[in-house]
């Protein structure tokens, strides 16, 4: 991967992929319900 350090964006949008992935970038792979309560957890929710 070219820029590692900005592969984070991508655990933080909900949208079309399809284009990224076509173009062999690696997507994370996380289901949004595991990416949430994660997230909340951290937050101090759960």
């Amino acid at each position: 991967m070219a820029n590692p350090e900005y592969s984070g964006h991508l655990c933080h949008r909900i949208y079309d992929l399809s284009a990224l992935r076509e173009a062999g970038v690696r997507l994370p792979d996380t289901p949004l319900e595991t990416g949430l309560k994660v997230h909340l957890k951290s937050l101090g929710y759960l």
